[in-house]
């Protein structure tokens, strides 16, 4: 059996005169980087190559935001109406994801000024689509609002009844008098029923009540 305590074999070099210079403790790791010093480049050489990518998109990045905020400028100062809105439906496909739900916002504006409600519809879908918070559940309205306009009140009732269920407190009155309004408009007056009747339940004082009682007994006699 080979003697464990024989001593290590030489390295050459300057990895032979680390070696000459460290405690026997630390040599067993020595050892180890040498036998895997390519690896181990090959690793840090990784790293880099990550960090180097990491700053090259975050610098793409910001280049991109600056780009779009300049086109965005010019859209905003140089066109209006329908030839906005379509400038901006282009700028937005390529936009970056920051500025994409303040892009369909402004095509939404756009279209709604030039008497395209059929634009503004799927625009403010967009916009619900992309944020989940008050201002989605707004833009979601809005495209109802935009699909009553142009006659489609069916869509227009299918898009707002989700909205029932997650709709936050302070909205949900605001919700069930637009469903209500889409309900009546597609013809369906058992919703519609229904939504002003817990309108009526919920009302305060000076709310209008007098307006949902007549709404229901007009829809109740049809």
């Amino acid at each position: 059996m080979a003697d464990s305590k024989r001593p290590a074999q030489a390295l050459p070099g300057v990895m032979g005169e680390l070696q000459s210079e460290v405690s026997a403790e630390a040599a067993p790791l020595l050892q180890f980087i040498v036998r895997h010093v390519s690896v181990i480049v090959g690793v840090v050489l990784l790293l880099i190559a990550g960090i180097l990518a990491t700053g090259i998109y975050q610098w793409n990045s910001a280049r991109n935001l600056r780009e779009a905020q300049t086109a965005l400028g010019k859209i905003l100062t140089g066109a209006a109406g329908a030839d906005r809105a379509a400038a901006l439906e282009a700028l937005v496909k390529d936009a970056p994801e920051s500025m994409r739900t303040g892009l369909w916002l402004e095509v939404a504006a756009a279209a709604q000024e030039a008497g395209d409600y059929a634009k503004a519809a799927a625009a403010f879908a967009r916009v619900g689509q992309l944020d989940k918070t008050t201002l989605g559940l707004v833009s979601v309205m809005n495209q109802a609002d935009m699909l009553l306009r142009i006659g489609d009140a069916a869509q227009s009732l299918s898009v707002l009844e989700p909205l029932l269920a997650g709709a936050p407190e302070t909205m949900r009155f605001v919700v069930r008098e637009a469903v209500a309004m889409a309900a009546e408009a597609a013809g369906d007056s058992g919703k519609a029923i229904e939504m002003y009747q817990s309108m009526l339940a919920s009302a305060g004082d000076g709310q209008d009540i007098a307006y949902y009682k007549a709404r229901i007994a007009t829809l109740q006699k049809k």
